[in-house]
């Protein structure tokens, strides 16, 4: 989706990674904080095209009477009210749609789990894995070992707790993003100097206590931005495209055609393009790449809808002088003549984070070519929100991201089941590449 900003799981992950906490995390007086989530609904109503195409009205105001009632206090503190702001969010179950974490509901003194940059949530039983062999605190953790419980709480029920907070369209990218954002919700939710883990280790149960720790000691697995895009020939047929992100600039499209023109000279007949961690930015990049790929005209997007309010206006100079919602229908995009397009067979790589305008280019691979899917389903799905505009709430000035477009990929229409693109060989996503390899 073009000029999409970066998804909140990459924000999560970046801000609790920095020791940047206020000293005084403040509090918020109940009508003001019932005022700031009255503010957020009438954003989102007045900026998104059609808010409520995952859930209807009553359920939103339904739970937003609710979060009312459990803020009673005359005084509410700002963890509060954010995880109350980011459970709303969360519930309307729209992948760009959120609150950004914000330090300031910490202090100096806080701590966090300190297993919340290795692990990976299952997607379907909720179940915790470590992610990475390490030692912490003179405990060893392997790879994949599996956590039962934190606190006394088991993991699945924990992973419940704070699913509905993440925006995503599917369990799937929700888990994927909870992965990331797990141990900061956990201390917003409350904190603990303590974080007594269960662990099942090569069939044998054992626990052990760890002490909570500061932000900037917390073991990172998550990269500190988007990876950069690179290429690299494998063996004397095979290319790698590490398609990591989507970037709206001349530089990429001159990146593309020196890829294929080294592919084109290098007799490669082999090209396996990843995106499992291009968690997506400008639609174009794609585009780009799709037309060395596809004989035919093509699009990833068959339509899109945009609502024109006084926050588009402001953000965006367009001709429009009043509010209004407005239907445009993709046209087909050329692809290169035949002597300059990739002759070889093609290989996508996909995961459960591929998000956005990435998950976008997926659509369009399957739809327009005829390479092979390996991996796992994207993120990003068929009927999606996009194209975000930032707002500050009134009185904590928590930032949120709000899209103004809806998109249907190609083929997609409303009513449709929501999903991601779909792989033709669905697989781990960690086992992608060796099994593209394989086939080659």
């Amino acid at each position: 989706m073009a000029n999409s900003i970066k998804t909140i799981l990459i924000v999560l992950s970046l801000l609790v990674q920095q020791d940047l906490f206020a000293d005084d995390t403040g509090l918020i007086g109940k009508k003001e904080a019932h005022t700031e989530i009255d503010s957020l609904v009438s954003l989102i109503e007045e900026i998104e095209v059609n808010p409520y195409y995952q859930i209807s009205k009553d359920a939103i105001y339904s739970f937003v009477n609710q979060e009312k009632q459990n803020l009673q206090k005359d005084s509410i503190s700002r963890k509060d009210l954010f995880l109350a702001l980011s459970g709303i969010t969360g519930l309307f179950r729209q992948g760009h749609l959120g609150i950004i974490p914000d330090d300031s509901i910490f202090n100096d003194d806080s701590v966090f789990n300190p297993l919340s940059g290795i692990i990976k949530i299952e997607p379907g039983t909720h179940k915790i894995f470590i992610t990475t062999d390490a030692t912490i605190q003179n405990i060893s953790f392997k790879k994949d070992m599996e956590i039962i419980s934190i606190n006394g709480i088991p993991s699945n029920s924990l992973i419940n707790r704070f699913i509905s907070y993440v925006p995503a369209e599917t369990d799937a990218f929700a888990c994927s993003s909870l992965s990331y954002s797990l141990g900061f919700l956990m201390a917003a939710d409350k904190m603990a100097k303590q974080y007594r883990v269960e662990y099942s280790s090569n069939g044998h149960i054992d626990n052990k206590t760890l002490n909570g720790i500061k932000a900037k000691d917390v073991i990172r697995t998550i990269p500190y931005s988007p990876m950069s895009n690179e290429f690299s020939i494998l063996n004397d047929s095979t290319m790698l495209f590490s398609f990591n992100q989507c970037p709206q600039d001349n530089r990429f499209k001159a990146f593309v055609d020196s890829m294929f023109a080294t592919a084109k000279d290098s007799n490669i007949k082999h090209l396996i393009i990843d995106i499992r961690n291009n968690h997506g930015g400008a639609s174009s990049a794609g585009d780009a790449v799709m037309m060395y790929l596809s004989e035919n005209p093509f699009n990833s997007f068959q339509k899109h809808e945009t609502r024109i309010s006084k926050f588009f206006r402001k953000s965006r100079k367009n001709q429009y002088d009043n509010d209004t919602i407005i239907t445009g229908n993709a046209d087909l995009i050329a692809p290169h003549r035949e002597d300059i397009r990739f002759a070889g067979k093609t290989y996508l790589l996909t995961s459960n984070e591929t998000f956005s305008s990435a998950a976008a280019f997926s659509w369009a691979f399957k739809e327009f070519t005829d390479g092979i899917i390996i991996g796992e389903e994207t993120g990003g799905v068929n009927i999606c929100v996009g194209d975000v505009i930032g707002v500050k709430l009134p009185y904590t000035g928590f930032k949120a991201m709000i899209p103004c477009r809806i998109f249907y990929e190609y083929g997609a229409k409303e009513g449709d089941e929501i999903h991601g693109t779909k792989p033709h060989i669905p697989t781990k996503a960690d086992d992608a590449l060796d099994y593209a390899i394989k086939i080659i």
